[in-house]
């Protein structure tokens, strides 16, 4: 039997441009909150809110913030929240 694991991964491409693909892993189903910030804190794309089996998953982001707006280029903080679990990753988009 394989033990699952909560794990944020690095994002695809990094640096990226264009998109970004984000890839994480739960280790049951879990209520998931998927968030980039910038670096001052601010909310810029909420990516992904909603329940998720275990496993592998993959969201992508298309460099854009909630209103749909082309993000400037810079360092971004995504945050994967699941259950009590929280994971925390850097970005730069070009």
């Amino acid at each position: 039997m394989v033990k699952r694991t909560f794990a944020l991964n690095q994002s695809y491409p990094n640096p990226a441009k264009g998109h970004a693909a984000i890839s994480f892993a739960l280790p049951e189903t879990r209520d998931v909150t998927l968030e980039v910030f910038d670096m001052k804190g601010r909310i810029v794309r909420n990516l992904f809110e909603g329940s998720l089996e275990a496993g592998e998953h993959e969201v992508s982001w298309d460099i854009r913030d909630n209103s749909g707006n082309a993000v400037s280029t810079g360092v971004y903080v995504y945050r994967l929240t699941a259950g009590n679990d929280t994971a925390v990753e850097k970005m730069l988009v070009k």
